[in-house]
């Protein structure tokens, strides 16, 4: 009779099992006392005294017949003894049971491990990226934006997380669906928290224009800063408002309403910059057609630039008039495009 405790786990998975759900170690429990009601029966103990006239058989030689002096051969009509299974021993046994078990725990915390990973969505330059959220909400990203976020909207596997939280590396416009839990985006200097709405979000760190704007197109939405000791609410569209990342304490602001066509003109494939910082609009050129720009040490640009278009345009389109308004001219490269002065004029008194 069998006398391991099937319903027992060995003290080496209960060593693993620590520090995970209960529910963990119950489906575990479950699994051992099935694999321990499954194993085979023990054999019926071997017929000894028939093995025993077996091997004396064996081991004595036959007497050698008259005529060759040779071993006469066994009797054919001798009845072959059946071998037995050799009885596994149980110690055995649990140690493999055991091992298998062992393993399967190791692939559940695998499991865990990849599940907590989160997911990130990167959009390469020149294309955009529309994302279906675990929740149902919709995000479009802008060329070059990184958008992160927990698995599932879940701390574990069936357990949602109490905010829809994700953080965001660019621009991106979203379109949140209500479900009870905040939703909460996060950038490199702000959160904004919403419950139900359509906004856009322009974070970019770099040094040409290192800020958050958020633009609201319906519901409401708030914008605090990192160490939440202010906030600017916004619940009219067009609302814009922006937290800058340089300066002692940086606070939300709100900026000039913005028409709503020109904050979302690059949903389409357009381009609007309004009076924008000339470095920030080079920057934006660079992510939006995946090329590098470059600017000749010899050229001065003016601080602000505006460029307009609704819908899609070519680069070349969007550098030429980049260079009338700024008076100066392209060229190509190997990587992309350089700006270098205009020409002057043919008779300039420099030509004299």
């Amino acid at each position: 009779m069998n006398q391991h405790d099937h319903t027992a786990l060995p003290a080496e998975i209960e060593e693993r099992l620590q520090g995970h759900p209960p529910g963990a170690r119950q489906r575990i429990a479950h699994l051992w006392q099935a694999l321990g009601a499954a194993e085979d029966a023990p054999p019926a103990a071997p017929d000894t005294d028939a093995a025993w006239a077996d091997l004396q058989a064996r081991l004595s030689p036959a007497p050698p017949t008259p005529a060759t002096g040779r071993a006469a051969a066994p009797a054919a009509d001798r009845a072959p003894v059946r071998a037995r299974p050799a009885r596994r021993h149980a110690t055995g046994r649990a140690t493999g049971r055991t091992a298998g078990l062992a393993l399967l725990a190791l692939a559940m915390l695998a499991g865990l491990w990849g599940w907590t990973r989160p997911v990130t969505v990167t959009v390469p330059p020149g294309t955009r990226h529309h994302l279906d959220l675990p929740d149902g909400s919709r995000v479009e990203l802008n060329s070059g934006s990184r958008l992160t976020y927990r698995r599932g909207f879940a701390s574990l596997p069936g357990r949602p997380a109490e905010e829809r939280r994700v953080s965001l590396h660019g621009e991106a416009f979203f379109d949140v669906v209500p479900d009870g839990r905040p939703f909460v985006v996060e950038t490199f200097n702000a959160r904004i928290d919403v419950l139900g709405t359509r906004f856009n979000v322009r974070a970019w760190p770099g040094p040409a224009q290192p800020e958050t704007r958020v633009t609201l197109e319906e519901g409401r939405v708030r914008l605090t800063d990192p160490a939440g000791t202010s906030a600017l609410v916004l619940s009219e569209p067009g609302q814009t408002a922006r937290l800058a990342a340089t300066g002692p304490a940086p606070v939300p602001a709100p900026v000039p309403a913005v028409p709503l066509p020109d904050a979302l003109a690059w949903r389409q494939g357009g381009f609007v910059m309004n009076r924008e910082p000339t470095p920030a609009v080079l920057a934006e050129v660079q992510r939006r057609f995946g090329v590098r720009i470059e600017v000749d040490d010899a050229l001065t640009l003016a601080d602000s630039t505006s460029l307009t278009y609704w819908r899609a345009a070519p680069v070349e389109t969007v550098l030429h008039d980049f260079c009338l308004a700024q008076g100066c001219r392209y060229r190509r490269t190997s990587q992309g495009f350089r700006l270098i002065p205009a020409e002057p004029p043919l008779f300039s008194p420099d030509r004299r």
